[in-house]
């Protein structure tokens, strides 16, 4: 029955230490202004904690005005909104 103990406590000390916890923190970065209008896309992403480097995860589009398109986009997207919300003003 001892013996069971301990291997029982071991094993879970053993899977505490293998289990990571990992936080994850989602910001902007740099943001880069597009057309004539003040349209800007956003650079989302996180810090790599190894490296401390950013990490891009997809793009955002600003309106001038401050607000948010909904959605996320490649950078390639990205443009294409705002060409495609530019040509409806």
């Amino acid at each position: 029955m001892v013996s069971s103990l301990f291997c029982l406590c071991s094993l879970m000390r053993l899977q505490w230490r293998k289990l990571e916890v990992r936080l994850e923190v989602i910001m902007i970065a740099n943001g880069y202004p597009y057309g004539d209008k003040g349209y800007v896309i956003l650079e989302e992403g996180e810090i790599n904690p190894e490296s401390y480097g950013f990490v891009i995860h997809h793009y955002l589009v600003s309106h001038p005005d401050g607000s948010l398109e909904s959605g996320t986009y490649t950078m390639d997207e990205a443009k294409a909104k705002i060409d495609q919300l530019m040509a409806q003003k």
